[in-house]
C-alpha cells in the first residue's frame, strides 16, 4: 500500500463522518512521516478502512489500467506515425528501428513532444491522424463491450436457464446409468447415488465452470459492485433453480404413471397452483431483498452511519459532562484537604484529554 491510496482512503473516511477534520489533519501528517512497511498497518487500523479500501484498491487499479491502455495506445499511434514517415522515405530504415525503440523507453508524458519533433509531418497531419487513432479505438473498446458485457436480464436468463437444461440433460443421462446398473426396485430413479452419484457430481461440476464464465462478464456490473450483493445473487439464483427442478419433479409425479406417481399423485383441487406457490416463495422474497438492497441499500446505509454519528456525540456529551463533574468534586475535596495537590494535579493529567478531544 503507498500513500496516494492512504490519502484517498482518509478522504473518504472524512466525507463518510467517520474522521473529523482535525483527524483528517492529523491522520495525514502522520501519513506523511511514515515509511513505506508502516504505511499497510496504519491504514488498517484507521476506522472502518475495511469497508472502503477493497473499493479503493479497486478505483486506483482501474485508473492504473487506464493509464497502461493509453499508454499503449499512445505507441500505437506513435508506431502508425514513424511507419507513414518510413513510406514517405522521411526515416530510414535504421531510423525507423531506432525511433521505435526510443518510443517503447518513453513515457506517456512524453510521447507526444517525441511525435513532433520527428521530421518530415506537419502538426496537422499529426492532430488529424490522433483524432482518426482515437476513434478507431474507441469503435474498437465499443465493439468489445457489446460483445463481452450481458445486461442484467440476460445474465440472470441464462443462468438459470443453463442450469435447469443441464438439469434436466443430467437426468435422462443419470435415468440411463441407474437403468443400467441399479437392482430393482431402484431401477430407473435418477436419484439413486449407489449408482449415480458421479453423474450428479459432474453435473454440478459443469454448472461450476458455466457460472465462473458468466460471472467474469458481470464481475464490473453495478449489480454486483459488493460482496453482499454477490451473495445475495447467487443465493437467489441457485434458491430459484432448485424451486423450478422441485416443481418439474412434482409435476412429473403428479401426471407421470409410474409406480411412485401411483403412490404420490394428489386429488386435492388446485394441487398445482398451490404448489406452484409454496415452491416459489421463497425465490420470490430472495429477489425481493436482493432488489431493495440495490435500490435501498446506500440510502439505509447512510441512515445506519448518521444514526451511530448521532448516538456517538452524544455518548461524547455525556461522558464530558461527567468528566467536568470530576473535575468539580476533585477540587473541593483539594479545598477541604482530602486530597493533596499533587494528587489533583495527576487526576487532572488523566481527565484533562478527554474534555479536549470531545
Amino acid at each position: 500500500m503507498d500513500r496516494e491510496l492512504g490519502h484517498k482512503l482518509i478522504d473518504s473516511l472524512y466525507n463518510s463522518g467517520n474522521l473529523s477534520l482535525k483527524e483528517c489533519g492529523d491522520k495525514r501528517d502522520k501519513l506523511n512521516e511514515l515509511k513505506e512497511d508502516q504505511i499497510e498497518i496504519f491504514l488498517t487500523s484507521l476506522p472502518s478502512a475495511e469497508h472502503f479500501l477493497p473499493e479503493i484498491i479497486y478505483q486506483i487499479s482501474q485508473i492504473k489500467e487506464a493509464e497502461e491502455v493509453k499508454l499503449k495506445m499512445d505507441r500505437e499511434l506513435g508506431q502508425k506515425y514513424i511507419n507513414i514517415l518510413y513510406r514517405k522515405r522521411y526515416l530510414t530504415l535504421e531510423d525507423v528501428s531506432e525511433k521505435t525503440d526510443e518510443l517503447n523507453r518513453l513515457k506517456q508524458s512524453q510521447i507526444e513532444d517525441f511525435l513532433e519533433s520527428l521530421p518530415g509531418l506537419s502538426e496537422g497531419f499529426l492532430y488529424e491522424l490522433t483524432v482518426k487513432h482515437e476513434e478507431d479505438n474507441r469503435r474498437k473498446v465499443k465493439e468489445e463491450s457489446l460483445n463481452n458485457k450481458l445486461t442484467f436480464g440476460e445474465n440472470l436468463s441464462l443462468s438459470i436457464l443453463t442450469t435447469v437444461l443441464l438439469f434436466f440433460l443430467f437426468s435422462f443421462f443419470a435415468w440411463y446409468v441407474s437403468e443400467s446398473f441399479s437392482t430393482y426396485p431402484n431401477q430407473g430413479k435418477i436419484f439413486d447415488f449407489s449408482v449415480t452419484w458421479w453423474v450428479w457430481i459432474i453435473y454440478l461440476f459443469f454448472c461450476y465452470l458455466i457460472q465462473k464464465r458468466f460471472y467474469k462478464r458481470r464481475v464490473n456490473d453495478k449489480y454486483f459492485e459488493n460482496s453482499l450483493r454477490i451473495t445475495l445473487y447467487h443465493l437467489s439464483t441457485n434458491i430459484t433453480v432448485v424451486a423450478i427442478i422441485i416443481f418439474w419433479l412434482i409435476i412429473r409425479l403428479q401426471y407421470g404413471d409410474g409406480e411412485a406417481s401411483l403412490i404420490a399423485k394428489s386429488t386435492r383441487d388446485g394441487f398445482i397452483f398451490y404448489t406452484f406457490f409454496i415452491v416459489f416463495l421463497a425465490p420470490t422474497i430472495s429477489w425481493l431483498i436482493y432488489y431493495l438492497v440495490i435500490k435501498k441499500g446506500p440510502a439505509l446505509t447512510k441512515v445506519i452511519k448518521d444514526s451511530r454519528k448521532i448516538k456517538d456525540e452524544k455518548n461524547q456529551v455525556v461522558k464530558r459532562s461527567e468528566v467536568v463533574k470530576q473535575i468539580k468534586e476533585a477540587k473541593e475535596l483539594l479545598d477541604l484537604g482530602v486530597l493533596t495537590q499533587a494528587e489533583y494535579d495527576e487526576l487532572i493529567k488523566k481527565l484533562k484529554p478527554i474534555i479536549l478531544n470531545n
